[in-house]
């Protein structure tokens, strides 16, 4: 079944599985083309849209608080980035609700099909899905002296898609501030060790 014969279906439907208050933004040319999180290539004029925790193929009602538009997208991606937002939609639904001028704004957000597909198993990762239950694994990719450079070295990171944090350690006189990145699993924890993008990355272990 594709997307226009779901959104067909749950047009009939008035049923709402779960609701959600926070603010959107958006992501277009810059991302056109590139893999998303599913593996799909990144369509800006497709309806679609980035969920920190939903299933991939889940369908959702995003609607603009400042002016009451709606758009159904499904997810495919995974952010925001920022914790502070909740959904991130491609340039077209993005455009259609009047979010695009305003970069950022209070929406709606409703559940009304979610997605049971097996396509979630070719999720690369998840870096906001960490399981609370079982010790995580922290991969150090850089350390400083000082907190203030190791800030810095993060915020240059904000579209690696990774959950970054930067730990303490005391050496005689001296503060040593390790940055790492909290993995889910120890495939997405080998994946980044043996990247080109960390050189000399490895398990930290306190």
């Amino acid at each position: 079944m594709n997307l226009k014969s779901i959104t067909i279906l749950l047009l009939l439907s008035s049923l709402v599985i779960s609701a959600k208050t926070g603010y959107a933004s958006w992501y277009g040319e810059k991302y056109q083309g590139k893999p998303t999180a599913s593996g799909e290539p990144f369509d800006m004029y497709a309806y679609t849209a980035a969920n920190r925790t939903l299933p991939f193929g889940t369908i959702i009602k995003v609607t603009n608080l400042k002016n009451n538009k709606s758009v159904q997208v499904r997810i495919n991606d995974r952010g925001p980035t920022k914790k502070s937002r909740i959904v991130d939609l491609s340039y077209k639904p993005a455009k259609d609700i009047g979010i695009v001028k305003d970069g950022v704004v209070p929406v709606k957000i409703e559940t009304l099909s979610i997605s049971t597909q097996k396509n979630n198993a070719i999720e690369r990762y998840n870096p906001y899905l960490i399981d609370k239950n079982i010790n995580s694994i922290k991969v150090q990719i850089s350390a400083f002296n000082s907190r203030k450079n190791a800030k810095s070295f993060i915020a240059r990171q904000r579209d690696s898609g990774y959950t970054m944090k930067i730990i303490e350690i005391k050496r005689a006189n001296k503060i040593l501030y390790k940055v790492v990145i909290v993995c889910n699993s120890s495939k997405v924890a080998s994946r980044i060790i043996n990247s080109k993008r960390y050189k000399g990355a490895y398990i930290f272990k306190k």
